[in-house]
């Protein structure tokens, strides 16, 4: 049942552990893409963008946790007498308050090890039949995600790591993925899959872990993801103002006119002044942003080992607000460093300097630059092939994966989707290399996850809670916790509370209003994603237009 818990004491991380798994899911991939977006639709118009996009991507983010708290507090109820007593005769949980002040309904919101995925938040509040909808949804998202996160590694060792050149087996280059669905020579071919195999092994190995046992690799990625990050905005910093004060385009090391002949970079336009702004330019980035700072999904999972759960909507904020600062600060950064000829994928920008005739220390911090994605995503895998995993098992079983004794052979079966659910997408990957066409549809996805689902969530969860708690509309409660007997878990005092309907995580944000301001803005994006999709599948343009060019922009998280 609900209350059963294993023997074993369950392990836990604290607050900024957690905070670099969020990192590591939410930096990912696709703000490989904001230089190149930024530099092409116009740096203030994007800066702008990206701030309500940021805003507006935390509220979804919140309104899920408060969906998981009054998940919580209603299953809590449920399991109460007809009279609708709050829980005072049990074994103390998470949530256990002073039996004088069990008519306070809302301290059984407060989170505990209970942990409700995405898919069965929707079954709770939604019914069933927009359960299976949710997890058809949430499977397509994160196969299609981990797919790219496959061969965005792949390509990047295939392409950097010196295999020889021979007819079986040879280093590829950028023409061998230009515009092909898979390397068609057979040395590349061979080369690419051999690097899809390895690492294939390793996410999968990774996958099987519990998060708690990749707090290690997380951190470590996590501060590896903030160094190179930090050393690309200043690098480009340095040299912008070196090669300002000379008076040329870059710097005296790199040779921009050969930067300009490689594939994967784009020169339509080299226009730098910072209000230069192209509408369809514009109309590409926006899922470019809402993608890069997509991580709902992975919550239920990431913040259920969280020790002490009182300030998790603090540090849902403080992500976004860092993320959104990061990336706004490494678009204008790059963008305006190397102007029309900045790269697609933001570290490709860094190739020339890998070259010889560069200082060493360059070199060597060019080359983790360039490996920077597939070290990226080899953390960013296994969160979302867990994720994914989780709310299969939700939804065929009807237990969260923190209920080990409710299921037999739970253990076993977690580990068996988390290969079923890492297996796909490789092998996917081992025959399809270039993903453009199906993630630029398939990223419409991500509107649901980030928004749509969100917004029903906030509005039916409260609606219901409401309801189930409508005798006790007008209490106002302070509240304390006498005891905690969970192993791992922080004992929660002074605790004010507010209309029954509310749960420790909401504020300003979670009333009618501001759903109603994000149901708009939503729609309209929504709209201004498919326009521009259309318009860059109509491949069309004008003399004084500038087309950007998608083709090698990755769509995952």
């Amino acid at each position: 049942m609900a209350e059963e818990v294993s023997a074993k004491p369950k392990s836990s991380y604290s607050s900024y552990t957690a905070f670099f798994f969020l990192v590591n899911y939410i930096l990912g991939t696709g703000f490989l893409g904001i230089p190149y977006v930024m530099y092409h639709s116009g740096i203030i118009s994007c800066t702008f963008t990206l701030m309500v996009i940021t805003v507006f991507n935390c509220f979804g983010a919140l309104w899920i946790i408060e969906s998981m708290a009054r998940a919580y507090a209603l299953e809590k109820h449920s399991e109460e007498d007809s009279s609708r007593r709050l829980i005072d005769d049990e074994k103390p949980n998470y949530s256990t308050i002073d039996s004088k002040l069990s008519n306070d309904v809302r301290s059984l919101s407060f989170l505990s090890r209970r942990k409700f995925e995405i898919t069965e938040l929707c079954g709770c509040f939604f019914g069933k039949n927009v359960k299976l909808l949710c997890l058809l949804i949430v499977y397509v998202q994160i196969t299609l995600a981990s797919w790219s996160f496959t061969t965005v590694a792949a390509s990047t060792w295939s392409s950097n790591i010196p295999f020889g050149n021979t007819t079986t087996l040879r280093q590829c280059t950028p023409e061998d993925f230009a515009d092909n669905v898979i390397p068609t020579e057979l040395g590349c071919l061979n080369s690419y899959r051999l690097c899809v195999g390895i690492y294939g092994v390793l996410v999968i190995i990774l996958s099987c872990l519990e998060l708690t046992e990749q707090k290690i690799i997380q951190i470590i990625m996590g501060l590896l993801r903030f160094f190179v990050v930090t050393f690309m905005c200043i690098n480009s910093l340095y040299a912008y103002a070196v090669a300002h004060g000379n008076s040329h385009s870059v710097g005296n090391s790199v040779d921009i006119g050969q930067m300009n002949n490689l594939p994967d970079y784009n020169t339509t336009l080299s226009n730098a002044n910072p209000v230069f702004y192209s509408f369809e330019g514009w109309l590409q980035a926006i899922p470019i942003f809402v993608y890069a700072e997509l991580m709902h999904l992975g919550l239920p999972s990431m913040l259920e080992p969280v020790a002490d759960k009182r300030n998790l909507h603090r540090l849902i904020v403080g992500v976004f607000c860092i993320m959104g600062f990061i990336y706004i600060f490494i678009g204008i950064t790059i963008s305006i460093r190397f102007q029309g000829s900045v790269a697609q994928i933001a570290t490709l920008n860094w190739i020339q300097f890998s070259k010889e005739g560069n200082p060493t220390s360059l070199r060597v911090m060019s080359y983790i630059v360039i490996f920077f994605p597939s070290l990226d995503v080899l953390s960013a895998f296994p969160l979302s092939a867990i994720a994914l995993s989780n709310n299969i098992y939700a939804a065929l079983t009807g237990y969260d994966t923190t209920e080990l004794e409710a299921v037999s052979h739970s253990r076993m079966k977690q580990i068996v989707l988390r290969l079923f659910v890492s297996v796909v997408p490789i092998t996917c990957a081992f025959f399809v290399e270039s993903l453009v066409t199906i993630l630029r549809w398939a990223g419409l996805l991500g509107f649901f996850v980030c928004y749509f689902m969100p917004i029903g969530l906030q509005f039916f969860s409260r609606r219901m809670y409401r309801l189930k708690f409508v005798d006790n509309w007008s209490a106002r409660y302070q509240a304390s916790t006498e005891e905690v007997v969970e192993e791992n878990q922080v004992e929660h005092t002074n605790l004010v509370y507010n209309k029954p309907m509310d749960t420790p995580y909401s504020s300003w944000f979670s009333g009618k209003k501001t759903l109603f301001v994000t149901l708009i803005y939503a729609l309209t994006a929504f709209g201004f994603t498919i326009a521009g999709i259309v318009m860059s599948s109509g491949g069309s343009s004008h003399a004084n237009t500038t087309h950007l060019d998608m083709t090698d922009i990755d769509y995952g998280y």
